[in-house]
C-alpha cells in the first residue's frame, strides 16, 4: 500500500504521516498523540509533525526566495494550496482500496509539484518577476512557460474536488459513485502529468 509522500518535507519544509508506508515512514490513520482537529504530533493549528503553523525549513525558505515575489512564486503557492486540499481529503477518506488509489494519485501529484517547482525556479532565472507582470524572457520563453505552468494548479484543484466526491461517496456506501469519481481523479492526475511534460518541453525549447 503506497503512502502519501511528505511532499512539504521535500518542498515546503513539512512532513505528512497519515498512514501506509512510503520512504520508510509508517502510516497511522488515527489522530497522533491525541492532537485535536487532526493536528499531527500535537502541532498547533493542524501543522504536521510539530511544524508551527506550517513554517518552512531554512532550506525551503532559500528555495522560495529564489522564486522571487512575482508570478512564479504565485504558481507554486497555488499548487501547494491545491495539494493541501487533496491531502485534507485523504485525511478523511475511509480506509480501503479506493483510499489507497487516492494516496497513489496524491503521490503522483507530489511528483508533478516537484517538477513544477523546478520549472518555476527556471522561469524566475530566465524571466524574473517581482510583480503581476509576466516577463516575456528570451524569445518569449517566459510567456510560454507561464501559460503552461499556471494551468497545473487548476488541474490539481480539480483532482482534489474529484477526490472529495470520491471520499463522500465512500462514506455513504455508494461504491458505484465512488468508482466513477475515482476515475475522474485519475484522469485529472494524468492530465496534470501531461501538462507538466508540456511545460518541460517549453523549457527545453
Amino acid at each position: 500500500m503506497a503512502g502519501w509522500r511528505g511532499w512539504l518535507g521535500r518542498i515546503g519544509g513539512r512532513q505528512r504521516d497519515n498512514g501506509a508506508t512510503l520512504n520508510g515512514r509508517q502510516r497511522d490513520n488515527s489522530t497522533p498523540n491525541g492532537a485535536p482537529n487532526g493536528a499531527a504530533n500535537g502541532a498547533p493549528n493542524g501543522a504536521p509533525n510539530g511544524a508551527p503553523n506550517g513554517a518552512a525549513s531554512s532550506r525551503n525558505r532559500r528555495q522560495r526566495k529564489a522564486l522571487g515575489e512575482g508570478v512564479w512564486l504565485r504558481i507554486v503557492t497555488r499548487n501547494e494550496r491545491a495539494l493541501d486540499r487533496f491531502h485534507q481529503v485523504l485525511d478523511r477518506a475511509p480506509a480501503g482500496p479506493t483510499q489507497n488509489a487516492l494516496i497513489e494519485a496524491g503521490n503522483r501529484l507530489v511528483d508533478v509539484h516537484e517538477g513544477l517547482f523546478a520549472i518555476c525556479l527556471y522561469g524566475q532565472e530566465v524571466a524574473p518577476s517581482e510583480g503581476f507582470h509576466v516577463p516575456p524572457g528570451p524569445g518569449g520563453v517566459g510567456l510560454l512557460l507561464h501559460r503552461r505552468a499556471s494551468a497545473l494548479p487548476t488541474l490539481v484543484a480539480q483532482a482534489a474536488e474529484a477526490a472529495l466526491l470520491t471520499s463522500t461517496a465512500l462514506a455513504r456506501g455508494d461504491d458505484a459513485d465512488a468508482e466513477t469519481s475515482l476515475a475522474a481523479v485519475l484522469r485529472t492526475v494524468e492530465r496534470t502529468e501531461e501538462g507538466l511534460a508540456e511545460a518541460r518541453q517549453a523549457r527545453a525549447a
